[in-house]
This record gives C-alpha cells, structure tokens and sequence, in this order.
C-alpha cells in the first residue's frame, strides 16, 4: 500500500512540475502580438487544460474530444474556447457544464473579479451563431443558463435513425489486449470468474464499439506442481490415457481425489515431484498426460463461455509463457535489476517495499516471472497500446508492482501504452458474507447458472407459458431471461464494491434490473408494431419527417438519448460498467415521462387506429436503438418477439402495461377512454365475464353517494370502474372514494377521483367503492357504471356495464361531506359546460398535471423565501402538483400560489393537523366573470365560512391572479396580525406556530366546496423562525460573495444542514 501512495505522490509531483513549466511558457508567450504566436498561446493552453481534465494519470489514453456527437462536448468545447479567448490565463478553470443546461463561471478566487462580470465576459467572446445555442443568459451569482437549439437536437435524433448509433468521434483507434477470465485447469469455475468474465466481455464489447482492435486473452493456470498429482493420479485411473481420451466425468472431484492422496500418501507425493520433473522436462508422456487434463478443462470451460455468450478468448496459459520467462531473466539480469535475497532474485520496483521474485531458491519460476512475460509479451508481440487486467482487487498490489516494474525495465512507456487494472469486489451471500454454498464450499458457477435457468423456467411454467410457446421458444426464453438478469445484476453495480447476490431481487421486474430493463425495451420496440409500422416503413419515415420536439417531454427525452456518447467516454476512461446501466434506467424512466404525456398512437372506442404520430414513433425508435447498443455492450441478448409475448405473463404484469412501469399498481391514466390494455390479445366475449357490479341502490339523490361491489365468480387481479352518463356515454361523472391499498384514483379527462383501478396485482375476488353523484344533475337522469376486468394477461373483458342508476328529487339540502381523499395523483378541472359534470378531453396532448419545473415560483426556495408543496418533497423534484411560497416584504409576508384546479386553491393555518377552527385564504375562478379572486375564510368543521369582509388581512392592491391550463396562480400579501369578529379570534402570523395546510376543490354557485386534495406540509412553528433563518441566509450570501470560492462550500453545507425544503 505505500509503495502504491509512494507511486501516486510522485505522479502528482510530475504533473505539478509539468504544469509549472506550462506556465512559465505562458508568461512569455503571452506578451507576443503576432497572429502565430496567439495561436501558439491557445494551442498550449488548450493542451494545459486537456491535462488538467485528464488529471495526473498517465495510464489515460483517452484525447479530451472538441468535436463530438454530444450536447454536452459540443457546449464545453464553445465555452472552453470562449474561457481562453476571454481569459489567457484560463487554464485554471474548469468548465462544468451539467447536461448541457448550464455553465458557472468559476476562477474568481484567481481573478479577485465578480463572478457575474466574469459570466458577461465570457459571453461576449463566445463564437455566434453556434449551432446548439439558441440563447444564453446570466443567472444568479454567475450561472449561465443556456437554451439548447431543438433543431439541432432534432437533427442529431434524426442521425441515430438514418446512420444508427455511432461512438464518439476523433477516438484514436488502438489494440487492446484485455485480459479477464482467468480460471485454472482441473479446477471448476466458480463465482469469482463470473464476475472476471462479464465485466471482462462488456469491457471487449465496449472497446469495438469504440473501434479499437480486442484481443481477449484468456490467461488460465495450466502449469504448476499441483499437475505432478494429477498425472500421477491419472496414471492409476485410466492407465489407457495414451491412447483414449480419458472419461474424466467430474474433474473437481478428479482434483480432490489426486489432492487426498498427495496429502496422506507419502509414496504418492514423492511420485506427484518426479511427475513435475518429467512435465518441466517435455516428457512426451508427461505432455500426453497434461494435454488430456487442459482438454477436459477446457471442453468445461467453453461451455460455459457458450452459456454467458463470451467469444474469441485467445488461450495464453502459464505454460505459454514458459520459455518467455527465460527471455524475461535474462533482460533482467543484462539491466543488472535483479538482487540477492535469501537464495531468491528479486526485483524492486521504484519506491516499492515489497519486491516480486522473479527465480526462487530452488532455481524454478514463479507467478511473477509469468506476469513479467505476460506483460512484456503484449507490449512487444501482441503489439498492445492499452492493456486491461479484469482481475479482483485483491490483486491490486501486486499487479501494480508488475507495472512499475515493467515501466522499470523499460517495456512499458507510458506515453505509448495505456494500462488499466480493472479491480472488483467479492460476491457475498444474502447474508453479507462471502457466497458460499451451505456447506461453507466456494459456489461452483455452472451450479449458480443451472439455479437461474431453474428459476427462470419455473416462472414460465407456474404461468402455463409451455401451452403458448414451442420448446424451443420456451427454452430461448428462459436463457434469455436467466443470463441476461445474471449479467445485468453484476454490471449494474460498481465494480469495485461487493455486492449480494439474490435471485429474487434480480428477478424483480421494479428498480433497475434486467427484467425491468428488457421489458421496457421490448415494450418500446412494439409500439411501432402495434401501430402496423415496419421496419422498412420506419426507415423511410426517418429520411422524410421533421421531428419538431414541439413538447418538453420529446425535447428532455431526445436530449438524454444525446448523452450516450458522453456516457460512453466516461466508461473508456474510468471502466466502471454500472454507469452504462444507471443510464439505461434513467433512459426508460424518461421514456415513460414522455409516453405518459405525448399520445404515439391513437385509437377510438372499437380499438381502430385513428392516428398516428409519427415524429413520436420515430423519436420511440431511436430510443430502442440506444437501448439495443446498450444491451449489446452489456452482452445481454433481448431476443425481442419472444420476450414481448412472454415477458408480461412472467411476471404478472397487469393491466395496460403501457410502457416501462408494468403497470401491477394500477391503469395508466391514458386508459381512460378506452378502459382496455395494450395486451397482444383480444378482449373475451361479454357473455362469458365473471364479472358483475352490484350496487346498493339503483336511485340516488344529486350530491348523494351510492355504494357498489365488483365481484367476479374467478379470482381477478386488474380492473377500472368509472360512472358515465347514460345522455352522452363520452363523460365520466361523479367522482369515487376507496377503501386505501385496495384500490387508486385515476385522472380521466378533466374529472377528479373519477375513475378507479387495482392498486396491486394481488387476486381479489371483491373490491368495493363508493361513489359521489354530482349535485347539478336534474331528476331522472340516469347513469351507468361502465368497468373492465382482467383474470390473466390474456383473459380480460372490456367496458361492461352495470345496471342504470336514476338520480331522484333532492329531499334535503345539500352538506358537505368527509374528504374524500388526501391522494396527489389526480387532477380537477370542471368543463365550463356546467359544474359537476367532468367531460373528456378530445385531444392527442395530456394536459400538465403540475407546475413545471422551469416555473419561477421554485425560484429562491428554501434560500429566500419558503416553500411547500403538494405531494411532500415536491419542491425539491420541483413537480408539484400545488405549490405554496411566502416571503418577508417589510411587516407584511407575501404569499404566491399556484395549483391544478378549476375550482380553488387554498392555504390555511391551523392550530392543530386537524380540519377545523382554521385559518383559509382560497383563490378561486369565477367562471361567470372569466377571473380569478382571493378570499378569507374560517373552516368550522369541514365546511368553510367567508371572513368579512371576504378579504380580511389582505393588503389592498397586493391581489393579482390567473388561471392557465387548469392552473390558478395567484400572489398577495397579508398582514401580521388578523383579528376576527365572528368568532372572536386572532391570528398573529409571526408569533404563534401553526400547521400548514394545502387544499384544492371545486368552486360551485359561488361558494367553496369541500375539498378533494388536503395535505399537510408543514408541521407547527412560527413564520418567525423562518425569517430569522432568511436573515442568516443573507448574512452568509454577502460574506460569500466578498469572499467568493472558498465560502460557498460553508454556505452550502449551512444550508444543508440547516433548512428543509418541504
């Protein structure tokens, strides 16, 4: 270990002398005036800042690359540029650019200069017009925001459909020698190869891709003198072995046989030495007898790279390197390296402690004499410019010291050769310790693949997928399934960490995992197919249609996809794999933002296609090219048709399994319309349901409720129920109330709870509800309850109806009633047609269920001003569906507001986390005049009472609202202190502590309804502590700003520690 921090301090002293040269030439350089000389300027420091980037590992091969495919290189490339023209001495900053989005201006402590004149300056030397900028603008204390141009986005998606997925451009093409497996003769494969093995096979893939020559060396143990006792052992059990191939059936028990008796028979052992000699010798016996044993091995071996889909592995066993480790003594010897110790020759690497032996006492080689050959032979013969050793990190020392010692002798330059020690980490059991079998023996890998495919197999079985697919499918399959979760479970985790090994997590079809990943792919590759689209047809789409990017969802999705060349350099440069996989999860989650709000394909009621858009099939189309490259580069086979029709039934992934999720928590809310799954059958005849819909009463009073039951004669696992009025069968009306965990609200058209779907995909046989009739119904008037119900995958039925229900003549006055829920999924928005009746929207786009991201009310959260929003943490993920902030403004605090309703808003300050004797400031639309209000109320129970005035505490002239896209948005100011008359009450903002409500509902008649969203996000305090806390904030803000760099990490880790941002 010190002799590694000895090898790592004096890197770092090289390159800090190297960069005080590059400095020294800058100050003279930098008076010149002439044209060349400027250019001579940037080029060096251009090349400072390359190194920079590159850190002081000289192994680093890898050019920093100006031009490439990507938004992120192509935007630190511009600002790179603008930061030397702006800034000669530049080569101190960095440029951290984050997805393409932003830029800080960063060097100040250097400059002594204000950050944001550091921002404008740069701006103004930056080279316009520049294809991918379509704006900038300085933010805060020295961001540059920068808006990408969706046209060159748009272009460059357009390249991966016509051209296909290329790697990063200007990468200089090299042989790459990548060594990895590893296993030895007459020993079984275990656990610890398996992870050498797949991380070794994604490195290779990698590198191809990449367009380096691989060779793939497979460096086994098959020499040593534990093959003595395997001769001698063979000798007695099949004496015939030089003239058959011996019928060695198990070779682990073969070696444990020939060990025993080398341990306990003395005559043996002394047989087991001779043996060795005659080996050593090239006995022709001998060698008959160690060629039977590597053929037996070997034949193991390959099945088993055949199962894993590892290919072109180049045998160099330590017998291949037994005449090179003559040449290797004797460059040692000729360069007087070697030294006397105790009978040995070893040699010392620069700075090491601990030397390698390259001839033992006895006058033999050993390990390290093999590896000398081995490095020396890949360097000089092989040819290899980048050498990779996929071996576990407890051979970190020592392969470091036979680096060092090759740098030593002069085989390795590391200004000519690149070489990596890709280290990793054990494989522990679920019990955190080394994966063992019961018995405490080491996990034979060919035990561990057949225990996959077993599991793998029974899935399938257990779901009676052999009725549907032939052998020969069930098989692929299974295979398919087994290995690529094998696989996947290795590289998605950071190499150098251990990690538990668990098939059932593997096999889970939530969190980034295989089945996750392979069913989000082949679900997005059958989009296309179910649209009637080929292959051929896709293609010719892609040279013709303008992808336009016209909504965010395409844009931030086509962006992502971008980044893949970016992910790719940073796997070449630091080969941790997992990163590969981190980002094809954020790829299929982004895919599912963009599929849950941008309609492909779109279909009436009886299923026909009625449009189809094509810009966001082709956009799907290149997201499954990226995926496939992915996979290929993780050597995970999707086999794609089988895996569509087999996948959802494997893991019961219910009802319209859309896209990504599987859908086994319920319906998306896109299933509104046509209430049936996207499953590759056809629903089952109406006459043959199990399914019926028994209801309390067939009557119901206007602003009444209606209990009712879905029960089937057959356990089910999928359903959504809705209540549609029999007039106008298009309108889903009323609204649901559910008992939690058994079923979940749905968001259909621009209704509110209006429909209802399985919360799991547990097999239930009943699920009851109740439902809410709308109050401005007329007497006889009738609805219906309109459902579908799934059994199985391919057993379901669609849009069943129950018996009418008759709204009858109001008998009392209207109340209001308990909440009918605290969820956050859903939406209101009442059609201007009339209140209380929810009418479904005919159009492609999904109206926004939150306030974007890029609002300015997330602005200063948490820094000036509180936020709270709706669900808990909304704020921080900035996807509130409702959001609240306030802010000092002198005496007086102002409040802004924002919300997904068509009724009201509301805030209110309680005294306790229950309804009632409450504090209410609601801003509501008022449909008849077209604008939107702000009034005070008190809630006394559950009902809400307005203030009077109805603006008490509110700051005349401080009131400004809209309402936009089903979003009210309103700010205002209130007082300090509020006093009420009726009850006698008062409220003192500043001193007394109070929960903090959120609430959103309807607005009927010209009065507030009960609420259909309430969540509490904050519990009791004082508004007070949060103006302290502000002005700390801003105390700390001016000191960084005068004290710049070195504050900013205080200011942040304060702010961390001390605010929550709800």
């Amino acid at each position: 270990m010190e002799s590694q921090l000895d090898s790592l301090s004096h890197r770092a002293d090289k390159a800090e002398e190297e960069l005080q040269t590059l400095l020294k030439e800058l100050e003279s350089l930098q008076k010149a005036t002439n044209r060349t000389t400027k250019a001579q300027t940037q080029r060096i420091l251009e090349r400072s800042v390359s190194e920079v980037e590159r850190g002081s590992n000289p192994h680093s091969l890898t050019p920093v690359k100006e031009g490439n495919g990507s938004i992120l290189n192509k935007l630190t490339a511009a600002f790179k540029a603008a930061v030397l023209s702006a800034y000669p001495n530049g080569q101190d900053f960095p440029c951290p650019i984050t997805h393409g989005d932003q830029w800080e201006a960063q060097g100040t402590k250097i400059l002594k200069t204000n950050p944001r004149e550091i921002a404008q300056n740069i701006l103004q030397h930056l080279q316009t017009p520049n294809p991918w900028i379509e704006s900038t603008e300085i933010a805060g204390p020295g961001f540059i925001n920068i808006k990408i141009n969706r046209k060159q986005v748009s272009h460059s998606v357009r390249e991966i459909l016509t051209e296909g997925i290329k790697p990063p451009p200007n990468t200089t093409p090299r042989r790459v020698v990548i060594d990895y497996s590893s296993p030895n003769v007459a020993k079984e494969m275990h656990v610890g190869h398996l992870r050498s093995t797949i991380i070794g096979e994604s490195i290779s893939r990698l590198m191809e891709f990449l367009g380096h020559e691989v060779v793939r060396i497979n460096h086994i143990g098959d020499w040593g003198t534990q093959f003595g006792m395997l001769i001698a052992h063979l000798q007695d059990k099949f004496p015939n072995f030089t003239k058959e191939s011996p019928p060695i059936g198990d070779l682990m028990q073969f070696y444990k046989e020939s060990k025993k008796r080398f341990d306990e028979d003395e005559v043996f052992k002394k047989r087991a030495y001779q043996c060795v000699v005659s080996l050593q010798s090239k006995d022709p016996v001998y060698i008959t007898a160690w060629h039977a044993i590597c053929d037996v091995s070997r034949k193991e071996f390959e099945k088993v790279y055949a199962r894993l889909g590892t290919k072109d592995l180049i045998e160099r066993g330590e017998s291949f390197y037994q005449e090179l480790m003559k040449k290797v003594v004797k460059d040692l010897t000729a360069a007087n390296m070697l030294e006397e110790d105790e009978g040995r020759k070893v040699m010392f690497a620069d700075g090491a402690d601990i030397p390698l032996t390259v001839i033992k006492s006895d006058g033999g080689f050993t390990y390290d004499t093999s590896d000398m050959a081995a490095i020396r032979h890949r360097i000089q013969e092989e040819r290899g410019n980048w050498l990779i050793y996929v071996v576990d990190l407890g051979q970190a020392t020592h392969l470091q010291s036979i680096f060092a010692c090759a740098k030593k002798i002069g085989w390795y330059d590391p200004s000519k050769v690149r070489i990596d020690h890709v280290g990793f980490g054990v494989v522990l059991g679920e019990d955190k310790k080394k994966f063992k079998t019961r018995s405490g023996d080491t996990v034979r890998l060919v035990d561990l693949l057949d225990e996959g495919i077993r599991r793998s197999e029974a899935k399938l079985l257990e779901k009676e997928r052999d009725k549907v697919l032939s052998k020969e499918e069930l098989d692929k399959a299974r295979d398919a399934v087994a290995y690529g979760c094998i696989k996947y479970a290795d590289l998605s985790h950071n190499r150098t960490h251990n990690y538990i090994f668990s098939f059932d997590r593997m096999l889970e079809d939530k969190g980034n995992t295989a089945v996750y990943m392979l069913y989000a792919y082949t679900r997005i590759r059958s989009i296309a197919r179910n649209a009637n689209l080929s292959d051929d047809d896709l293609k010719s789409a892609a040279s013709s249609t303008e992808i336009s990017l016209s909504h965010e969802k395409e844009f931030k999705l086509s962006k992502l996809l971008l980044r893949f060349q970016d992910v790719i350099e940073k796997i070449a440069d630091d080969l941790c794999i997992h990163t590969l996989c981190e980002y094809m999860y954020e790829v299929a989650g982004v895919f599912t933002e963009f599929y849950d709000n941008c309609y492909c394909v779109e279909k009436n009621e009886s299923g026909k296609i009625i449009k189809i858009n094509m810009e966001r099939i082709l956009l799907c189309h290149a997201t499954s090219k990226v995926l496939a490259q992915c996979f290929h580069i993780l050597g995970i086979d999707p086999v794609q048709r089988i895996l569509e029709m087999l996948l959802p039934r494997i893991l019961g992934l219910l009802f319209f399994i859309k896209i990504i999720k599987g859908y086994t928590i319920g319906a998306p809310d896109s299933a509104c319309k046509q209430m049936q799954p996207g499953h590759d059958f056809d629903p089952k005849p109406l006459n043959e349901s199990p399914f019926e819909i028994i209801l309390a009463s067939n009557v119901v009073e206007p602003g009444g409720s209606l209990e009712l039951k879905l029960r089937s004669s057959t356990p089910f696992k999928g359903f959504i129920i809705q209540a549609r009025n029999m007039s106008d069968l298009s309108t889903q009306v009323g609204s649901f109330e559910t008992e939690s965990g058994q079923s979940k609200y749905m968001t259909c058209g621009k209704g509110i709870h209006n429909s209802i779907t399985h919360q799991g995909n547990n097999l239930k046989s009943e699920v009851s509800a109740k439902w809410f009739a709308p109050s401005d119904v007329s007497e006889g008037e009738q609805i219906v309850f309109r459902y579908s119900g799934l059994v199985l995958y391919d057993s379901y039925w669609v849009r069943m109806e129950s018996d009418p229900v008759t709204f009858s003549k109001r008998e009392v006055e209207e109340t209001t009633q308990e909440p009918i829920t605290t969820l956050s999924s859903t939406e209101i928005e009442k059609n201007k047609k009339g209140p209380g009746i929810a009418v479904e929207a005919d159009t492609a786009e999904t109206k926004k269920t939150k306030v974007e991201s890029d609002h300015s009310i997330y602005e200063g959260c948490g820094l000036m001003k509180s936020c709270f929003g709706m669900p808990r943490g909304c704020v921080n993920t900035k996807d509130c569906s409702s959001i609240v902030a306030y802010e000092l403004n002198g005496l007086n605090l102002k409040f802004s507001m924002i919300g997904k309703s068509s009724g009201y808003v509301a805030v209110a300050l309680s005294e306790d986390s229950r309804m009632g004797d409450d504090l209410t400031t609601s801003c509501f639309y008022d449909y008849g005049l077209d604008k939107i209000d702000v009034i005070s109320g008190y809630n006394i129970g559950y009902s809400n009472k307005v203030l009077k005035p109805p603006q008490l505490g509110i700051v005349p002239g401080s009131f400004s609202g809209s309402y936009e896209d089903g979003f009210i948005s309103c700010t205002y100011e209130r007082e300090e202190r509020i006093v009420l008359n009726d009850p006698k009450k008062s409220y003192s903002l500043l001193k007394d502590a109070y929960v903090l409500f959120i609430a959103n509902g309807p607005y009927i008649d010209g009065s507030i309804r009960q609420h259909n969203q309430k969540i509490i996000v904050r519990r009791k305090a004082s508004l007070r502590t949060h103006r302290k806390d502000f002005r700390k904030v801003e105390i700390i803000l001016n000191f960084a700003w005068k004290f710049n760099d070195w504050s900013l990490d205080f200011r942040c880790s304060y702010w961390n520690d001390n605010f929550k941002i709800f």
